[in-house]
């Protein structure tokens, strides 16, 4: 007899309205909060990597703008030489051999001391009559064109980078004009012309990163009739200088972008095609621009894995929705659609697992409570190397998880099907068919179907990219801190009120501060209020502060900066805008301090003058010698005046006996002997710590290193003693002398004593913050438990009346009012957990009312609840009573210690002692994990670590770290007790 099969009516199969609409406004919630995050991670995304790039291309810029800005100022050095322009006047007018070799004697000490790779001589017609590097070769018409406009501007003038017809080296040269006399009037001679290789020191600067990477390079671009004219070499074009070209009709290429004007964050094809991410930038006082790109797919690499991971999120949330929806709709059912929704919801099934077949990033398993796997995707076999076939069946634990994570994943698989509570996501390092490692980013959910056993599923993200990604960015940003606080010239930010953001070491040093004295001051009225001659310099004036007002970048090299101690020193300096989405937002200002730059121009122009007289004066043999004679004794006397003047004492010895052939007059004015008083004395005279013995050991140290220092105490005439450094030289000259330089330390102690003293100062302000961080804990602490604690009591008895209520009326406790009542009485229970927790971890009530012992004993146990790491605990029980704050700190510290222990130590075991000596408390932690490094244990970096010991030392405390590689950490913490600091 044929079966028939069941008629449903249309009422049963219908999906509820209200069912359909509750759907519809979670689906919603889902994708809306989803596409939200979604776009605000890819923009912060973006606006990180872009601020990288922008900040490499800001340094380049200001390199190659300091080296054309420092070429300039050497040709301007040329310019104002007297004797360039007097030898040269004279030997273009009659060449003469001294006059020949003197002039390429000066332009071999150019050549050498300024990095040029030649220095070549021409008259004013352009024809060249004089070359360090020897063959006087035609000039090309960008050395012509730069010289006609140099001997008329009448300052010096650089070319553009070039290859001359006889040269294939691409270059540039500087063009120094020589005038035969000063004045506007003055007849042009000639020039000088300085070479400089771009091979040499401009295209290492343009070609270097700050980081490893595969796609990153610059170019320095300029517009050439209708092209773009690549001027350096490229990373991924071989032999492109001067040769590569872009039309102009190629807008979409960042080079063409950028001689066409554009400036700022871009994206576009470079010249192989390939998408980049690029800064454009113009090259101050140049037509030169700078184009910072690197491909895209590099750039967005690590978007890439965050983007994968909240897709699959987004896509495991809708499927917990729609298997929640399916679950109601089934609940929902009579008896005879049971048969409908079983199938339905096998359907259901078999789409979702479909989907999660073809997700390629994400890893999806699923498994019985018992860890036996039952799916097992593609993706899965791809990132751990099994197939399904090998998969399904086994152990998941046993197949991914490292051995010592395997009991605890299988415990918590237990309690996910037990209560329902899904294992945290987390980020865990896993294993892979071959034994190697892959961090993952793990979350588990749990399905439950009406008679079916539980389902768990386990969804992985592959982290190994992004991990790489956020290793690069981080190795990235500590290469432009490096960078910014190793470089020699001074660097400081400015906000848009000219108050300091950053000032770089070099900059604090050269100011008398301390870089974080300067942090959130005004500029202008600490280092730049006044000019030169001593007049005051109006902010309104100020070339620096000119940026804001037109966004442009300002330069001088003829004014001061004003010292912390009154003093001043004059500088060169340069003040860039700083934009951020072409929003200026300060500006960083560039400085160096040209004290020995100006001191060696100006020695030199006395040098030349006082060469240029003796070559005069030879002219009279007679007059000549006189002369001569003179200036040496000039010359012997300003030397000895300089020595008298210095502001340590010198000091020349006899290397036998110790007694002194020679003093200057801070020697003898620091000691308070006339001259004929001191060289009757010898060095263990005047000088506590030295005796025969020693002094003879200091002089075979010194004759074998040719020099020494050693720290004295220097006696006065008088009978007061003051602290010295003492520099000792060997110097043999017809015979052997100690040359001594003698510095009164004396302000330099008083210094370190403030300094100390400072420290001092802060650690007990640190110790009182942190007394009043714990008072408001407390205070927050027992607000929350006594307001949410009340609160959420209230709500369950609420509640349990309410369902009492709902018996008496007749509904039982199978009914959806009634399991929601249970629902939201459990949910009160959880919340009422929390608040518990949440009071205790601000303040452990323990503390206040039991006492640290008692407060001890709750942490360990906690730590072992939350961790799963075995914690032993030994309190000896002759603990003394403690007072608040030495409890509490001992409790932080032991906090601070177990979190470690979490976070580094990846231990399994840990023990924590605590005990009494004769005036001591010493708590002991002690771990079986991999063993804190001894960089790590003593590291400034390790602020952890830093908080223990501040908090150790505010008491007179001390701390000792021990770390044994794979067998773990010992920390010990000792605290004084006396009897003032026990409690009652």
């Amino acid at each position: 007899m044929e079966k028939t099969r069941p008629v449903f009516s249309a009422q049963a199969n219908s999906f509820p309205r209200w069912l359909a609409l509750a759907f519809g406004l979670a689906l919603a919630v889902v994708l809306g909060g989803g596409i939200g995050f979604y776009r605000t991670q890819q923009r912060q995304a973006r606006q990180s990597v872009e601020a990288q790039l922008k900040s490499i291309a800001q340094s380049k810029v200001n390199q190659i703008a300091n080296w054309r800005t420092e070429r300039l100022a050497d040709a301007t050095t040329v310019v104002e030489d007297p004797f360039c322009s007097a030898a040269a006047t004279r030997w273009l007018a009659a060449p003469g051999k001294e006059d020949a070799e003197k002039l390429i004697a000066r332009f071999r000490s150019i050549q050498t001391h300024w990095h040029f790779c030649d220095v070549r001589l021409v008259d004013a017609t352009g024809q060249l009559r004089l070359s360090v590097n020897g063959p006087l070769r035609p000039f090309g018409m960008e050395d012509t064109r730069a010289l006609a406009a140099a001997l008329h501007k009448r300052r010096p003038v650089m070319t553009d980078l070039h290859i001359s017809p006889n040269d294939l080296s691409i270059h540039l040269e500087v063009i120094a004009p020589l005038f035969a006399k000063d004045g506007e009037a003055a007849k042009p001679v000639g020039a000088v012309l300085l070479k400089s290789d771009a091979q040499q020191f401009l295209y290492p600067q343009i070609q270097s990163w700050p980081t490893p990477t595969r796609t990153a390079e610059t170019l320095l671009v300029r517009r050439d009739g209708g092209d773009a004219l690549c001027l350096n070499e490229l990373r991924h074009q071989k032999d492109s200088a001067l040769k590569l070209r872009i039309p102009l009709s190629r807008v979409e290429t960042p080079a063409v972008m950028a001689v066409l004007g554009k400036e700022g964050v871009v994206e576009g094809a470079d010249y192989r095609g390939v998408q980049v991410l690029a800064v454009l930038n113009a090259v101050p006082d140049s037509p030169w621009f700078l184009v910072t790109k690197m491909d895209a797919e590099e750039a967005f690499a690590g978007w890439r894995v965050q983007a994968g991971f909240i897709v699959a999120l987004m896509l495991v949330l809708v499927a917990m929705l729609l298997a929640a929806t399916g679950a109601v709709w089934q609940a929902n059912g009579r008896e005879r659609v049971q048969m409908q929704a079983a199938e339905a919801l096998r359907e259901s099934e078999g789409r979702f697992r479909g989907l999660f077949q073809s997700v390629p990033s994400v890893a999806v398993q699923s498994y019985k409570p018992d860890g036996t796997t039952q799916y097992w995707n593609e993706a899965s076999e791809r990132l751990y190397g099994y197939t399904a076939a090998e998969a399904i069946g086994r152990s998941l634990p046993d197949l991914i998880f490292p051995p010592e994570m395997r009991e605890g994943m299988k415990e918590a698989s237990r309690q996910m099907a037990q209560t329902g509570q899904p294992i945290p996501p987390s980020e865990l390092s896993l294993m892979r068919k071959d034994g190697s490692r892959v961090t993952v980013f793990a979350s588990h959910v749990i399905v439950r179907t009406p008679g079916r056993e539980p389902e768990l599923f386990c969804v992985d993200i592959d982290l190994t990219e992004r991990k790489q990604a956020e290793e690069r960015l981080a190795h990235l940003s500590r290469q432009h801190e490096l960078v910014l606080r190793s470089a020699a010239e001074g660097i400081l930010g400015l906000d848009l009120q000219g108050n300091h953001t950053f000032v770089n070491p070099a900059a604090a040093k050269m100011l008398g501060y301390e870089a974080g004295e300067l942090l959130g001051l005004p500029s202008h009225s600490i280092w730049h209020h006044t000019k030169a001659d001593g007049s005051s310099y109006p902010k309104e004036e100020c070339q620096i502060h000119a940026v804001y007002r037109d966004g442009t970048v300002h330069r001088a090299s003829s004014e001061v900066f004003w010292r912390k101690d009154g003093t001043s020193f004059p500088v060169e300096y340069a003040s860039t805008p700083v934009y951020e989405q072409s929003r200026l937002i300060g500006a960083v200002v560039t400085f160096s301090d040209i004290t020995v730059r100006k001191r060696a121009e100006n020695e030199v122009r006395k040098l030349n003058a006082h060469l240029e007289q003796r070559v005069q004066e030879r002219t009279a043999a007679l007059a000549a010698e006189i002369a001569e004679r003179k200036q040496v004794e000039e010359s012997l006397k300003l030397f000895r005046t300089l020595v008298d003047r210095s502001n340590d004492a010198i000091e020349v010895l006899d290397p036998e006996t110790g007694r002194f052939l020679d003093v200057n007059e801070t020697g003898c004015r620091d000691l308070g002997y006339s001259r004929e008083e001191f060289l009757a004395l010898s060095v263990f005279d005047i000088d506590l710590l030295v005796n025969p013995s020693t002094f003879q050991s200091n002089m075979e140290v010194a004759g074998k290193s040719g020099g020494m220092t050693w720290v004295g105490v220097h006696r006065r005439k008088d009978g007061s003693t003051f602290p010295v450094e003492v520099h000792i030289k060997r110097v043999q000259l017809d015979r052997d002398y100690l040359v001594a330089s003698v510095r009164d330390t004396t302000e330099r102690k008083e210094a370190e004593e403030k300094l100390r003293s400072s420290q001092e100062a802060l650690r007990a302000l640190a110790a009182r913050l942190e007394a009043v961080r714990e008072e408001e804990c407390q205070h927050l602490a027992r607000e929350i438990h006594d307001t949410f604690g009340h609160a959420l009591t209230d709500w369950k008895f609420d509640l349990a009346w309410l369902s009492r209520r709902l018996a008496e009326a007749g509904i039982n406790g199978q009914s959806p009012i009634q399991s929601k009542l249970a629902a939201m009485s459990q949910r009160a229970e959880t919340e009422m957990e929390s608040v518990r927790r949440i009071s205790g971890e601000l303040r452990p009530a323990l503390l206040d009312t039991l006492g640290l012992p008692s407060a001890v004993e709750g942490l360990a146990r906690d730590f072992q609840t939350r961790t799963r790491i075995r914690c032993r605990l030994a309190l000896l029980p002759d603990l003394p009573p403690l007072d608040a704050a030495r409890s509490t700190a001992i409790f932080r510290i032991l906090q601070e210690l177990l979190d470690n222990v979490v976070r580094h130590a990846k231990a399994t075991a840990v023990g924590v002692r605590l005990a009494a000596k004769p005036g001591w408390v010493e708590l002991r932690v002690r771990d079986n994990g991999c063993g804190i490094p001894e960089r790590a244990a003593t590291s400034p970096g390790s602020l952890g670590l830093l908080g223990i010991r501040e908090r150790a030392a505010a008491f007179g405390g001390e701390v000792l770290i021990e770390g044994v590689r794979d067998k773990g950490t010992i920390a010990t913490v000792r605290l004084p007790v006396t009897e003032a600091s026990k409690g009652e």
